[in-house]
């Protein structure tokens, strides 16, 4: 159970990079398409959230490497 809750984590976190590209290809297309300032600030925020997280995902790379002796079967 602990392992799959650490492989849930993992896979979480390596989705970040992709969750920022999508955000980033919404913005150049809703900036062409003229879309309000507002919207286009709150994708910026979005984005911006999940740069912030990118040391969250090497803590968590690190812990599970930590942890893998412990877990292996």
């Amino acid at each position: 159970m602990k392992r799959q809750q650490l492989d849930t984590a993992c896979k979480k976190a390596e989705n970040g990079p992709e969750t920022q590209r999508t955000l980033s290809e919404q913005v150049r297309k809703r900036s062409a398409e003229g879309a309000p300032q507002a919207e286009l600030r709150d994708l910026w925020l979005k984005i911006s959230a999940l740069q912030n997280e990118d040391e969250t995902r090497n803590q968590v790379r690190e812990r599970v490497e930590a942890l893998e002796p412990v877990l292996a079967p």
